[in-house]
């Protein structure tokens, strides 16, 4: 289990890396985010259908400096709780369990 949601996992981020490297409009100076969340939302939908995956929160988030960011987009998928069949959420917190060697090779490449 830990091993498909850290796919998962891997899998937006490099969404994130490739959806943003065409985020930004170098002649009108805005940013195309919409584009952006429409490829993650797409690429997330197909991948929880195809690994069976019960829930996912997402966020993306503006910073061109640590002291200024900006929540852009922030949506919960799927279950946060298979059992009750409570809803994910943007609130909903996990447990982070291996993720953190996931971020690690990503902040790496």
């Amino acid at each position: 289990m830990n091993r498909i949601c850290s796919a998962v996992f891997l899998s937006c981020c490099l969404s994130f890396v490739f959806g943003c490297s065409h985020s930004f409009d170098s002649l009108s100076g805005r940013t195309r985010y919409p584009l952006t969340i429409a490829e993650t939302r797409s690429i997330i939908e197909a991948q929880m259908d195809a690994k069976k995956i019960v829930g996912l929160s997402i966020a993306l988030i503006d910073a061109e400096t640590a002291s200024d960011s900006r929540l852009i987009w922030a949506q919960g998928f799927g279950l946060a709780d298979k059992a009750t069949g409570k809803k994910a959420s943007a609130e909903t917190v996990y447990c982070i369990g291996s993720s953190s060697k996931t971020i690690t090779a990503v902040a790496l490449l």
